[in-house]
């Protein structure tokens, strides 16, 4: 019958009485064999009866007493750094995700079976509590969520998913204060003792999880590849140009014009500064000068009129080698008599500007694109200008000031800065663990800037490695908190396409609208968080996310028992009139395979997670110790 399948774990421990009551029989023949002068025989067969049946109920007892048991739940626990690299050296090809247990169908009928119930009132005897060995089995009532969520399995062991399960990404869902830094840390410290190339991106700066990776990097004989960035504190930080790598130099105008805010990401004020930062950039090329945000924000700001004369300059020098200087004097001379029709530029520039359109621009072999277009942005009404770069100008000014500006824009000559400069290629290749504060908390437009320039920048570098390969198989484990503040469109790329390029990552964030926000609509956060092959789900409070959630876990069927009776009499007539019935009805519905309210009630530091292309876990992870 299927009833007989049917398990009912939280009702009264009848077996208890049963077994009592065979420990009695057996005590009673084994008591009469002893004192009487009666054939012991039969008593001994009985003896050994009753005995075999109070073990077979007394096991029976145990089980489900440990389980009720168990409904305590765990407490937090913590662990030395050292357990957790053994754990990685004996299992290097594996992620450690914590204690737990493989989430069945058999735990999501107890969770709804539970959840008709008064869990308190569940718990075992008082004596079978101290046989073993706990003292207050009651749940604290100041801890925070239900505790027996994970107490309905007994039995934990190591949850370990496969690394190349892991390549196909890891978000996190996680409100305010679960754990989520807590499992970061959990797996920064097996990255690096790996030897991948990990970077972290922080957007709120945690101090823990900074000294985390930095510690570790000391424990697995890697001090020398810590490295660290942070606005706040410039002194020791890392200067890197997240401008340096790119494969064409279109690149860079996307990764500023990213930045401006923007409805759609193509309107006019968007297109225009793309154009006008594509057109600095190419021109910075074409003299020979490495494109950084100092230099962008100067042309940008001040206008192209220098830039404009040493592109024209080195045009000339091309095109007309050792006599140039001769041929453009008749110009130069002109353009001082027309310098009235542009005040703020120079007689030299006016002239260099009509020497070139007269002489050279109408001829195709001599022409150039570039300068070009650097011309018609010269003669661009100023004012207009000044309107349409309206939003790009802030950004580049807070992105080069005072400090920051040194950070992210080095300079090599300088041989009074001592910090190093790194460049993303340089520290992938390097296999450098670094960590990215943005201290957001005291500025989050320039910590999102940043945080979005740097991912650009990582997936230039991707698509380098993507398209000629990597040189050393090296594995760059990609950590990203807050990861909403800093999502754009470079970074979904490293998401779809970043695992032919070594790049893996684990992406932290609140709630499921965060994505919904940043990106413009619910398609578009779904078509992002569709590149995350794995979701591990912490303690979460907004619907929304809670139901991508159990959307993402699934369903299993859940099975309930109905019971009826009924009476009919009609004695008037005759007494044996009489009738009556029993009945028992097993029925199953499909249910969320974790109830999406659960998620909400989830204790600091646990999870439920789908990974490995669908394999359910509830876990929970530990608090590294310091020491």
């Amino acid at each position: 019958m299927v009833l007989d399948k049917y398990e009912v774990p939280w009702r009264p421990v009848y077996e208890a009485y049963a077994g009592t009551a065979w420990t009695v029989s057996a005590a009673a023949c084994g008591l009469v064999s002893i004192t009487t002068q009666m054939p012991s025989a039969p008593f001994i067969l009985a003896f050994t009866a009753s005995s075999s049946m109070a073990l077979v109920r007394w096991n029976k007892a145990w089980k489900l007493w440990s389980l009720k048991m168990s409904l305590a739940g765990k407490s937090v626990f913590t662990m030395h750094p050292d357990e957790l690299v053994k754990k990685v050296k004996s299992n290097p090809d594996c992620m450690w995700l914590g204690l737990g247990f493989d989430w069945k169908p058999i735990h999501t009928q107890r969770v709804y079976d539970l959840k008709r119930l008064d869990v308190s009132e569940l718990y075992p005897p008082d004596w079978f509590l101290k046989l073993r060995g706990v003292s207050e089995p009651a749940q604290d009532k100041n801890a925070i969520g239900s505790p027996w969520i994970h107490g309905v399995e007994t039995a934990e062991t190591d949850l370990l998913v496969p690394l190349n399960n892991l390549e196909g990404h890891t978000v996190i869902f996680g409100t305010t204060g679960c754990g989520k830094t807590r499992m970061f840390e959990v797996l920064i410290t097996q990255a690096i003792h790996r030897g991948d190339c990990v970077w972290i991106i922080d957007p709120k700066g945690d101090k823990d999880l900074r000294e985390r990776a930095r510690i570790e990097c000391i424990r697995a004989g890697r001090a020398d590849k810590f490295v660290f960035f942070h606005p706040a504190f410039p002194e020791q930080s890392i200067r890197i140009d997240p401008l340096k790598n790119w494969n064409r130099p279109t690149e860079i105008a996307s990764r500023i014009a990213a930045l401006v805010p923007s409805e759609t990401g193509a309107d006019a004020f968007t297109a225009f500064a793309w154009r006008s930062i594509n057109l600095i950039a190419q021109g910075l090329i074409l003299v020979d000068q490495r494109p950084n945000l100092m230099r962008l924000r100067k042309y940008v700001e001040g206008g192209p009129d220098g830039l404009l004369e040493q592109t024209l300059e080195a045009h000339f020098k091309r095109i007309m080698p050792g006599r140039w200087e001769d041929l453009v004097k008749s110009a130069i001379e002109l353009g001082r008599k027309e310098g009235v029709k542009h005040p703020t530029a120079s007689a030299k520039l006016i002239g260099y500007v009509a020497f070139y359109e007269k002489e050279l621009g109408q001829n195709p072999a001599h022409s150039d694109e570039v300068i070009d277009g650097l011309i018609n942005m010269f003669r661009h009404n100023r004012e207009h200008a000044s309107k349409m770069l309206a939003a790009l100008v802030p950004i580049l000014n807070m992105l080069t000031a005072s400090e920051l500006g040194k950070l992210l824009s080095p300079d090599t000559e300088d041989l009074n800065d001592s910090r190093p400069i790194m460049d993303t290629e340089k520290l992938i290749n390097g296999k450098y663990v670094v960590y990215m504060g943005l201290d957001s908390m005291s500025d989050a437009t320039v910590s999102s800037a940043i945080g979005s320039i740097t991912l650009a920048d990582l997936t230039s570098v991707a698509g380098a490695r993507y398209n000629f390969g990597i040189p050393d198989n090296t594995k760059i484990s990609l950590f990203v908190d807050e990861a909403a503040e800093v999502t754009n469109v470079p970074f979904i790329q490293i998401l779809n396409k970043g695992r032919g390029a070594g790049f893996v990552a684990y992406v932290a964030t609140q709630v499921f609208p965060d994505f919904v926000a940043k990106l413009g609509s619910e398609d578009k956060a779904r078509q992002m968080l569709g590149n995350f092959n794995n979701l591990i789900a912490m303690r979460t409070k907004d619907r929304t996310t809670q139901d991508f959630i159990v959307e993402t876990i699934g369903q299993a069927y859940v099975e309930a028992v109905q019971a009826s009776s009924s009476t009919n009499a009609t004695t008037e007539d005759n007494i044996a009139h009489f009738s009556g019935g029993i009945g028992v009805r097993q029925s199953s519905t499909l249910e969320d395979a974790f109830p999406a309210d659960l998620l909400g009630q989830l204790p600091n530091f646990q999870y439920i997670s789908v990974v490995s292309g669908g394999r359910l876990g509830k876990g929970r992870v530990p608090i590294l110790a310091k020491g």
